[in-house]
């Protein structure tokens, strides 16, 4: 699957529909439960992949399967973050991310 996003700027990290063809509350129900909907309604996917900050966007004590929810979700997005590591391709003249899935859930 393949997921073109532009550069992020307008696509909503927690809400939209950009990884994996799907949005996070299907990939992992938890850990959206977990984020203040004050950040999850503003926070961009350029601005959340910057630094892994998506991170300190996650409130709360996490039981067993939030954390098991939490290293599949960083799994998939660390790929994302990391330019021409496989997991996304940044296409400078059209600043585009190109995100490939090679990860199953």
């Amino acid at each position: 699957m393949c997921t073109k996003i532009g550069n992020g700027t307008n696509t909503l990290f927690w809400e939209d529909r950009w990884l994996l063809g799907q949005r996070i509350q299907d990939l992992s129900p938890l850990i959206v439960g977990m984020v203040p909907k004050r950040i999850a309604s503003k926070r961009t996917v350029s601005e959340a992949i910057s630094d892994m900050c998506w991170v300190r966007d996650i409130y709360g004590v996490a039981s067993t399967e939030v954390i098991m929810e939490f290293i599949k979700l960083w799994d998939i997005v660390s790929g994302v973050a990391t330019a021409g590591g496989g997991g996304c391709t940044l296409l400078a003249p059209l600043d585009l991310w190109k995100i490939h899935s090679k990860i199953s859930i």
